[in-house]
């Protein structure tokens, strides 16, 4: 380097033109520019670390659309020479030189889908970093495909369905389709039809779909359908159809498990024997004609199935070999669905172990292969075997029943009784006519004619028939009964200290009304005392009613200081029930019509209710709850026909305790022990509460149901609540209701 001034010229480590040394500060200075000079030299060589880069916009996961700011923060001991960012790998706009490292992007440009971001950062010595990857998604399209339309399904077996549909168009393209089962995501598919498999038999199944294209946007979804699984079919226990005319036996019903072959109300096999992967009961057979096995316990609602073949159309007995302790226990046989006996009796044999033929005579019948179903209609019996014989013609008659006699048990009521007739295959049941006109039928020897009118006269005959049927004549001399005339005691008013018939509202006197929809209960023109009533009324689906689970519910209470039931305290009680056509008639189903419910937990300390079809009282009491059941048989209802209950009670809940009852002035109850449980109290309810009243129970659909109650009293003596007679109580003497001494 060469510095000249003055004449005088200076070169590094050289004395001057004129010979003369140099002098010490332009010689100080020199060395100084020289040192400047090389400081970067030095510098460049030595920056050897790459930038730092992080790629910070669009953020990880993101949806983007539309024009949108690309970010990176970047970093560099030295300083940052630009900023390059790529889409997918590839450029995606000019480098950037200076901080803040940005660039406006417009994601129109990439198609709508995930894509990923990177960011290289570069120093002035070359050194290069490549940022973590961002990936996020880019949906620029916001139009959905159409809604996939002509959803079908198919029921291909027992256990699958398949769907089929027409395809949904988009502007992009379907990407696939979503099946919902009752609204839920079932599957995906990219196809336009699906296979549901695994499925119940018998069930039914509600489906839907929708499209979706790549963004994803969704369609509507269709409307549901609707598809029911068949039912497997019933296959021959031993592989072929049993023949008729033949016998076969019980526990060999068909294959197919329960709702095919068979359907019990309990799960499991209790009896353990025989088919043990099944859930009917089979126990040995105790039967003396022999046969390995027995249908133990066949309760209502049950039934087991049996293919058959029969070999020509013809009239054919059918008939069971059961034993039953029961006196009301029935069956029906139905052919390929079709009941063709009516409900069948089956007899008592006094004993399990002792068993007997019964069934139906002269049963038409197709020839060939058909589907023989038993069904319980009142359990419980055991089941041997099935006999079909071919049907000898029965034109005998039964012989004509005597000893017809009547007796006016009080101003409402006549009880009948006659000798039971003959007939030479069996008697199946009798008629009662009244005024020679049909009133009722039963298979007992005796009728209780309800409901009557004080001091009027009926005459009655009875007639017999058989399965055929084939009717005897009636009794030939009517038998006339005139119940006594109805002469109230007079009644000190003090006696009596509840009172209501429901003259306004269903709510009247303190009642209070327990129902799934407010109003079921109305009063209505029919009462007992010719005034009005009330009518409580269930629908199907009245349940989960103030703790009634699947109990269908319509009450009214009165509160405990109304009811005024406490321990020691001594009751007379009457009110009065009716049952309307509406009333669905139970069989085996819980249905309580009256209660005086205890104020605790534990089942109510008296009911009125059906048991096995038959109406009875059941009652507890005593120390702890559910102690001291004791019951007594009412007997089975008409319709239309006021029932007058009358109670004399004691609560308490030692064994001073008594409770009395009487219907139409027939003493029915005597109990003497607990009425109350121990610490409670009690309160009493009109009552219609019951199970659905259909077969087979659960999973089944009852009918609306009535009940109509009036005349709720409460007093100190039995003249303050009884309308009449009463057995044991009140009587007739000279004409005038007397009560006895």
């Amino acid at each position: 380097m060469l510095y000249e001034k003055n004449d005088f010229s200076f070169r590094r480590g050289t004395p001057s033109a004129a010979g003369r040394p140099a002098h010490p500060i332009w010689a100080a200075l020199f060395a100084f520019l020289i040192l400047a000079a090389a400081i970067p030299h030095a510098a460049k060589a030595a920056d050897l670390q790459a930038p730092s880069v992080t790629a910070t916009a669009p953020a990880a996961g993101a949806t983007v659309a539309g024009t949108i700011m690309v970010r990176a923060n970047a970093a560099d001991t030295v300083g940052i020479a630009g900023v390059q960012f790529f889409l997918d790998g590839a450029v995606l706009g000019a480098e950037e030189r200076y901080a803040p490292y940005e660039i406006w992007w417009n994601t129109a440009t990439a198609a709508d889908g995930t894509h990923t971001i990177t960011a290289v950062a570069r120093d002035a010595a070359g050194n290069r970093t490549t940022s973590a990857p961002v990936t996020f998604t880019v949906r620029n399209d916001t139009q959905s495909p159409s809604v996939p339309t002509g959803l079908v399904g198919t029921a291909a077996s027992p256990t699958q369905i398949n769907l089929s549909w027409n395809a949904s168009t988009d502007n992009a393209g379907v990407a696939g389709y979503t099946v919902y089962l009752n609204d839920a995501v079932l599957a995906r598919t990219t196809t336009t039809s699906f296979s549901h498999t695994g499925l119940t038999a018998g069930a039914t199944y509600n489906y839907r779909v929708n499209a979706y294209d790549a963004v994803p946007n969704y369609s509507a979804w269709t409307a549901a359908v609707a598809v029911t699984t068949p039912l497997p079919t019933p296959a021959p226990y031993t592989g072929v159809p049993y023949s008729v005319p033949g016998t076969f036996e019980a526990e060999n019903f068909d294959r197919g498990g329960e709702g095919v072959g068979y359907h019990d109300n309990v799960k499991g096999n209790s009896g353990g024997l025989y088919r043990t992967s099944e859930d009917v009961d089979i126990i040995v057979s105790a039967d003396s004609a022999g046969g390995g096995y027995v249908v133990n316990n066949f309760e209502t609602g049950e039934w087991l199935a049996y293919t058959i073949n029969v070999a020509a159309t013809g009239l054919y007995d059918i008939e069971l070999r059961a034993s039953t302790t029961f006196t009301n226990s029935a069956f029906h046989v139905e052919i390929d669905g079709q009941d063709v006996t009516g409900s069948v009796v089956v007899p008592t044999t006094g004993s399990w172990s002792a068993f007997q033929w019964a069934g139906k005579m002269g049963v038409a019948l197709t020839a060939g292969k058909h589907v023989l179903k038993i069904v319980s209609v009142q359990q419980y019996f055991n089941l041997n075997s099935i006999r079909l014989t071919a049907a000898v013609a029965d034109t005998q008659a039964p012989s004509v029943p005597t000893g017809l006699a009547g007796a006016a048990v009080s101003s409402s009521q006549i009880d009948l009784t006659w000798d039971p007739s003959t007939d030479n295959v069996g008697v199946t049941g009798y008629i009662v006519y009244l005024d020679n006109v049909k009133l009722a039928t039963t298979a007992a020897t005796s009728f209780s004619h309800t409901g009557l009118t004080a001091g009027a006269t009926y005459n009655y005959r009875v007639s017999a028939f058989d399965a055929v049927p084939n009717h005897s004549a009636w009794t030939a001399t009517p038998v006339a009964v005139t119940t006594p005339a109805e002469v109230p005691l007079p009644v000190d008013p003090a006696t009596v200290q509840f009172f209501c018939t429901f003259a306004t509202l269903p709510t009247d006197c303190g009642f209070e009304e327990q129902g799934k929809v407010a109003g079921r209960a109305t009063t209505v023109d029919i009462g007992r005392d010719g005034g009005t009533a009330v009518r409580l009324h269930t629908e199907p689906g009245d349940d989960n009613v103030v703790g009634s689970g699947a109990m269908e519910r319509n009450d009214l209470w009165l509160s405990e200081t109304e009811s005024d039931i406490f321990e020691g305290r001594e009751q007379w009680w009457a009110h009065s029930i009716l049952f309307p056509d509406d009333f669905a008639v139970p069989t085996w189903h819980m249905y309580v019509v009256f209660d005086f419910h205890n104020s605790g937990n534990g089942q109510a300390n008296f009911h009125v209710n059906f048991e096995n079809g038959v109406l009875i009282f059941r009652g507890y009491g005593g120390q702890n709850v559910n102690d001291g059941l004791y019951k007594a048989t009412i007997g089975t209802i008409q319709k239309n026909v006021w029932y007058d209950f009358v109670y004399h009670v004691k609560w308490s809940s030692g064994p001073d305790g008594y409770f009395d009852a009487w219907v139409n002035g027939v003493k029915k109850l005597s109990h003497r022990g607990p009425t109350l449980y121990a610490g409670q109290r009690a309160y009493l309810k009109l009552a219609n509460y019951h199970v659905p009243v259909c077969n087979p129970y659960p999973g089944c659909t009852g009918p609306a149901s009535s009940v109509i109650h009036d005349r709720v009293v409460r007093g100190t003596t039995p003249q303050s609540v009884s309308l009449g007679l009463l057995e044991g109580v009140l009587t007739l003497v000279n004409g005038v209701l007397t009560p006895l001494q």
